[in-house]
């Protein structure tokens, strides 16, 4: 009796996180749609010129990690 109702509760929560992840095109004025392309556009941009992103998309108290483990920020 515990094991059928441990696995419907299994069943459960994977049929919500499943709901959960459904997705959708956003509307052509969706501003936030709007703001994430071009940020997507500035960060990709700056690579080859300093246009400020980084600044605009990451907090000032960023801490990044390389994948070989090293810090930057």
């Amino acid at each position: 009796m515990r094991h059928r109702i441990l696995h419907l509760m299994c069943v459960a929560v994977l049929m919500t996180a499943a709901y959960a992840q459904q997705s959708h095109w956003a509307t052509s004025d969706d501003k936030t749609a709007k703001f994430m392309i071009d940020m997507e556009r500035k960060w990709a941009e700056g690579v080859c010129t300093n246009n400020g992103v980084v600044s605009e998309l990451l907090a000032d108290d960023f801490v990044g990690t390389t994948p070989g483990g090293e810090r930057f920020f």
